[in-house]
């Protein structure tokens, strides 16, 4: 009697102890002990293992919390869509302590892998884990099945490797077609602003231009106006007291009256000078300048004259000037054709030009 109370005492402290102690799921064996991803897919268990698992979490049960977790994953996979609050993390942890603080099994080689594949992503830790796995694994069935999925994981590395690469290298060769449309619309850019700041100097040529016609015109009217004043009063000078009279047609006009000639005529010797004792050799007579008065024909030409030389001499100067423009002008025209060509070339490159083709046996010929 006292050994059969002494038992069922140990037997319910040790349930209640058991009952009391945090439950530490541990790698199952057999056939199962390698698990997959799509085994099990319970949505009702995995949501109420979830709920649990966050419950225990905020209420700083880490060791509950993590256990339900991990439960709620093999239960449906799911889960995984589910904030996690940072215990997906924490049980990828607790399993990379467990496998490099003791000697695993192949049940928690294939469970560190499973987690590297699911939580982190690490396809390559994965693999590793699970190669190592198959190599230790104690049944056919879970070398089988870590060897499986070890395959798996490395053919979904190998197209991840594959596909990383062929993005990398569509990346750089965008990389590299945006660098040269950047050039590109650089070279467009400076052409155009060739051409624009060329129109404008055109424009601002052409108001020159029109300018300096008109002061041309200008010009023009004031020389033949101080050309046909200083020809009346030179006229006038020669010919006096007939500036008022009336126009007299050519027909009827007589011509200047012509008085009695010169004494001596023109072009004939005049009188040998005089001699004296005193002075055997004549001085020279100086002659004489008289300035016209003020007001007079004569000097009315001599201004006039004056300002048509004047005139004269800056309508020459605006002739140069419009001449100088105009031949700007013609040369600014001829580079706006040669960049409007050029620019046409920048989206139509002609097309490049073949290499000669050189009979075999046969000499190139030499330029």
């Amino acid at each position: 009697m006292y050994r059969y109370t002494k038992n069922a005492a140990f037997l319910f402290l040790a349930g209640a102890l058991s009952a009391w102690m945090p439950a530490v799921a541990a790698p199952p064996t057999g056939p199962e002990e390698c698990m997959v991803i799509g085994e099990e897919a319970d949505t009702v268990k995995g949501t109420k293992l979830y709920m649990d698992a966050v419950s225990a979490w905020r209420q700083g049960l880490r060791q509950k919390a993590l256990d339900q977790y991990e439960a709620a994953l093999l239960a449906d996979r799911g889960v995984l869509a589910r904030p996690d609050e940072g215990m997906a993390l924490a049980l990828l942890e607790r399993y990379r302590e467990r496998v490099g603080t003791a000697s695993p099994t192949a049940g928690l080689l294939c469970r560190q892998g499973f987690f590297e594949n699911i939580i982190s992503g690490n396809l390559e830790s994965a693999i590793a884990e699970y190669r190592k796995a198959a190599a230790i694994a104690g049944t056919e069935a879970a070398k089988q099945t870590a060897a499986r999925e070890a395959d798996r994981l490395q053919a979904q590395l190998e197209y991840l490797r594959t596909w990383q690469a062929e993005y990398r290298r569509k990346v750089a060769l965008q990389r590299r077609q945006q660098d040269a449309e950047v050039v590109f619309q650089g070279r467009v850019e400076a052409v155009d602003d060739r051409i624009v700041q060329l129109e404008d100097e055109r424009a601002e040529l052409e108001e020159r231009l029109a300018y300096l016609r008109r002061q041309e015109a200008d010009g023009r009217e004031e020389l033949m106006t101080s050309i046909r004043r200083a020809s009346r009063y030179r006229r006038a000078q020669y010919y006096p007291g007939r500036e008022y009279q009336p126009d007299v047609p050519a027909t009827s006009y007589p011509g200047p009256a012509v008085g009695p000639l010169p004494s001596p005529p023109p072009g004939a010797p005049g009188p040998l000078p005089s001699t004296t004792s005193t002075s055997p050799t004549p001085t020279p007579t100086v002659p004489t300048y008289q300035m016209p008065t003020e007001g007079s024909n004569l000097s009315l030409f001599y201004r006039n004259r004056n300002e048509a030389l004047q005139n004269e001499s800056a309508l020459y100067s605006i002739r140069a000037e419009i001449t100088g423009v105009e031949r700007r002008i013609e040369e600014i025209d001829k580079l706006i054709e040669k960049t409007s060509k050029e620019r046409d070339e920048l989206f139509n490159p002609p097309p490049a030009k073949k290499p000669p083709v050189v009979a075999t046996g046969s000499t190139p010929i030499r330029e």
